[in-house]
């Protein structure tokens, strides 16, 4: 697994980051996350542009919100993103508990379940944004 910023394929601005499967196996992945401050009982939406090159597995990568405060609470997740796409975006939408007071946004690949399992390629992580969708913020 390699990470890096790459110059040429960003959708917006100077770079992006690149996460290039280099090795082809069926492991679960979390290559980059962020510790995110959020408010309680607030819904929210995660928006992404991503695009891929020859990922070879059923799973591929995809964005994951997940509590940090209550642990077990079911994630949010986006679409997969596999085969050979071109820059397009993907969303996440979440609510917050009462107590949730940040969550961890990731990239992530769980272990493929369904043949092919292993994964290899490169896959582009753009123009993240995170806003709160209450009428009354």
């Amino acid at each position: 697994l390699a990470v890096d910023f790459s110059a040429p394929a960003a959708y917006h601005g100077a770079h992006c980051l690149r996460i290039d499967f280099t090795v082809s196996r069926n492991l679960e992945y979390e290559p980059a996350y962020q510790i995110v401050p959020v408010l309680p009982n607030h819904t929210y939406r995660v928006e992404a542009y991503v695009r891929s090159e020859d990922i070879s597995s059923d799973t591929g990568p995809f964005l994951r919100v997940s509590d940090t405060q209550q642990p077990g609470l079911r994630d949010a997740t986006s679409d997969t993103t596999v085969g050979t796409t071109p820059s397009h975006p993907v969303r996440v939408y979440f609510s917050t508990g009462p107590k949730t007071q940040a969550v961890r946004l990731s990239v992530w690949r769980p272990v493929g379940r369904v043949f092919p399992t292993e994964i290899t390629g490169s896959f582009w992580l753009d123009r993240v944004s995170l806003e709160c969708m209450d009428s009354d913020f």
